[in-house]
């Protein structure tokens, strides 16, 4: 789909792009993988990395030469973390009244477009029984 508003940067939106390849199941890639997943040339993407790089949001493996998500990527984590702190106190009292009242596991979110940050986490105080 091309990019009709004048106000975004195609390189931004890449690097954007770029980031969000990385999950919990392929943490690391090559540049081949993440140039082919963006449908961009090495070249490109090999600059989008070098600009990540040298920001701290990837880090390249010296040995294997496979990208990963960088150190600044926590960092942002913790500052959502941080902001999220006082709704987060605010839910526990309700969520701790709630858990003794249904002995249910019970997860606190903010939903910001279709993205889910759970911010609290209660978990149940006993296993699931599983019936055969």
């Amino acid at each position: 789909m091309p990019n009709t508003n004048p106000q975004l940067l195609s390189s931004v939106k890449n690097a954007l792009r770029l980031l969000k390849l990385f999950t919990v199941k392929t943490p690391e890639k090559r540049l081949t993988e993440l140039a082919d997943e963006l449908s961009l040339s090495k070249s490109t993407t090999s600059r989008l990395l070098s600009t990540l790089l040298s920001e701290g949001f990837v880090f390249q493996d010296p040995i294997t030469h496979k990208y990963r998500l960088g150190q600044r990527i926590a960092s942002l984590y913790h500052v959502i973390v941080t902001t999220y702190w006082d709704l987060s106190q605010a839910a526990s009292p309700i969520i701790q009244r709630l858990a003794r009242e249904t002995s249910e596991a019970l997860r606190v979110a903010v939903l910001e477009e279709n993205e889910i940050a759970y911010i609290q986490n209660h978990y149940r105080p006993y296993p699931v029984e599983r019936t055969a």
